[in-house]
């Protein structure tokens, strides 16, 4: 096969660190490594891809672990950008799982094209969703994929070790991926439920405002109502008395309780009694006591004994008329003011 050059010893070199690392030993395994990358097989790709697929999980972990940019404003303000941020994160995650992640096969003949599109494919999302994106890292990709498609033409396509250990990387990448987008979702669920709760107690407090209107509404009508039919009766019964005092002023005018009491048949007939009984008084009096002729005992004693009958008659008279006077009063005030009120 002739010398080797010194970048093919170098290379050598570098594949026995490395697999000394990962725990194969130089005595044990050189058939096997010989066998499977050949002696003069340059890993310079495999470690490069190996470090930009570390790159972009340690990028996926950043971003989850991202605090959103804390800049020391108020609650409120931080609430408002971490929204955006989310967002945007989301949209992020998205893009990143938007790329196929299937496997390839060992044996596909555009194996390495298909995981360079991949890395392009990755940085794509890098640019288009750069504020939640580490520029950095993105410049970090940049390099490692130029480089590595420089290398990659040395790479056999038939090399099953390497395909290994680059299917075990891309399997921890998928998995940070996995890990990255479920913690995504965690927070996607926290988000939503408190979201929920807050909406769930202001439509409480909205039926509860709701309830407290309809009530108040109910009372405003029942009060309405109340009103009305208070106005109403009002009304028929201010018409009903203007009708009972209207016939009450028909019947008897103007005239005072008294007048109307002295006008009454039953008040006259006891005043004719009583002024008939008044006028036998007088002439009982007058025969007892204004006679121009001295009377003796004898005749004086029937005298006043017709007297005394008379004086009392008269008393009797007297009080009977009185009494049915003010009943009469009292009976003609009363017709008026439940006729009129007044």
């Amino acid at each position: 096969m002739g010398e080797k050059s010194e970048a093919q010893l170098k290379n050598e070199a570098e594949v026995k660190r490395i697999l000394a690392e990962r725990g194969y030993s130089s005595a044990n395994n050189k058939k096997k490594v010989n066998k499977a990358f050949g002696r003069s097989f340059s890993l310079k790709p495999f470690f490069i891809g190996l470090f930009l697929i570390a790159i972009i999980i340690y990028g996926a972990l950043l971003l989850r672990d991202n605090p959103f940019f804390d800049n020391g404003q108020s609650r409120q303000s931080n609430i408002a950008t971490n929204v955006t941020i989310d967002q945007e994160y989301s949209d992020f995650q998205a893009c990143l799982g938007s790329i196929n992640n299937s496997d390839i096969s060992i044996d596909d003949s555009e194996f390495w094209q298909k995981y360079i599109a991949r890395y392009e494919q990755t940085i794509a999302c890098y640019d288009r969703y750069s504020s939640v994106a580490s520029s950095i890292e993105k410049s970090n990709l940049q390099e490692k994929l130029a480089e590595f498609r420089q290398n990659s033409a040395q790479a056999e396509l038939n090399n099953e070790e390497y395909r290994r250990a680059v299917a075990e990387s891309e399997r921890e990448y998928q998995e940070s991926i996995a890990k990255s987008q479920a913690e995504y979702e965690r927070r996607k669920v926290e988000i939503d439920a408190e979201s929920i709760k807050k909406s769930e107690e202001r439509s409480a407090q909205r039926a509860e405002l709701e309830r407290q209107i309809a009530e108040t509404e109910a009372e405003i009508e029942r009060q309405r109502q109340q009103i009305t039919a208070s106005e109403a009766r009002r009304q028929q019964e201010e018409q009903n008395t203007k009708a009972k005092c209207d016939n009450y002023l028909a019947i008897y005018g103007d005239r005072t309780a008294a007048e109307l009491a002295e006008e009454d048949p039953e008040v006259r007939s006891a005043k004719n009694v009583l002024n008939q009984k008044s006028k036998a008084y007088t002439s009982a009096y007058n025969s007892l006591y204004k006679s121009n002729v001295v009377l003796t005992e004898s005749q004086r004693a029937p005298l006043r004994e017709k007297y005394n009958s008379a004086k009392a008659e008269l008393d009797s008279a007297e009080y009977s008329y009185k009494t049915l006077l003010n009943q009469k009063t009292t009976y003609y005030s009363n017709l008026k003011y439940n006729a009129c009120g007044y």
